[in-house]
């Protein structure tokens, strides 16, 4: 229930509003012909009808904006304000979209926790026959690199470049009678054939604070020996490294440019190899070869 203040302040309003209206439609009485006959007294009236009409619109628009400034401003109010239908239609939206969100993360967690129980071998070998299968063992495939991929299997989603095992009706590696029952990125499967499969958990959800790194730099890959759960700031710093390489200088050693092998879990980036520049002969730390 509004306040007495409130409800004087709304009277107030509501008298400007009809003193406004009954101003203008005395002018809108007054005919072209009528007009030219006025009287200098009566065109002093409507002088001043006009100013105060002026006034009068002036008054009111400063009260309401004054008014809406208040009750913006106010940490607390007598009555709750209503809810429009729109804004309730978007609130509505918004928690559907916020369970099916919910649903998506527990579906993902559901998943990465029936991978991560999966045995590392077996992870590798059903890898091993994917990458066969789908065009992946050939010396072009494999690339200077080593990595494993699929380039006969279309990736999962468009602009991504990761591969996806449907494994749905798959018989459980420990369990011949239990289907696995879940469709998992073929990348996830190579950090569980990695030895990661305690870790996996830490990558569930669009923002997780850890990822499944590419060594190599090729998402494409799932080459265990290429992957590695690490925090996702520094599977974000190993993006400096892509596009350079290893040099191998004329005394026989190797120069490898990579700054990240010292942190966490002290895995260096995977970079091709390339001989030294013409007069090259020595490298410092932070130099890089493309």
């Amino acid at each position: 229930m509004a306040s007495p203040s409130q409800q004087q302040g709304s009277a107030e309003r509501r008298k400007l509003l009809d003193t406004f209206q009954q101003s203008l439609l005395s002018l809108r009485e007054l005919n072209h012909d009528q007009q030219h006959r006025l009287s200098s007294i009566q065109k002093q009236k409507v002088e001043k009808c006009l100013s105060d009409v002026y006034q009068t619109a002036q008054k009111v628009v400063s009260e309401t904006l004054a008014k809406s400034q208040l009750e913006e401003a106010s940490q607390s109010t007598v009555s709750r304000p209503t809810t429009s239908e729109s804004l309730l239609n978007v609130r509505e939206v918004f928690q559907q979209a916020l369970a099916d969100r919910a649903e998506d993360l527990d579906e993902v967690s559901a998943s990465l926790e029936k991978l991560s129980r999966l045995p590392a071998g077996w992870c590798r070998a059903k890898l091993i026959t994917f990458r066969n299968d789908n065009g992946g063992n050939t010396p072009t495939a494999y690339g200077e690199l080593a990595c494993w991929t699929s380039p006969d299997k279309q990736p999962s989603e468009p602009g991504k470049p990761y591969r996806k095992l449907n494994w749905r009706n798959t018989n459980h590696p420990n369990r011949p009678s239990e289907k696995i029952g879940h469709v998992f990125y073929a990348h996830h499967i190579g950090a569980v054939a990695a030895g990661y499969g305690n870790h996996l958990s830490l990558i569930s959800g669009a923002h997780a604070a850890y990822n499944v790194s590419h060594l190599c730099g090729n998402g494409e890959c799932f080459n265990p020996d290429h992957l590695v759960i690490e925090t996702a700031g520094l599977n974000q710093r190993r993006k400096t490294c892509q596009g350079h390489a290893q040099v191998r200088l004329p005394n026989g050693s190797v120069y490898h440019p990579c700054q990240h092998g010292t942190e966490e879990h002290a895995k260096l980036c995977i970079l091709p190899l390339r001989r030294a520049p013409l007069g090259r002969q020595f490298f410092g730390p932070g130099d890089l070869i493309r």
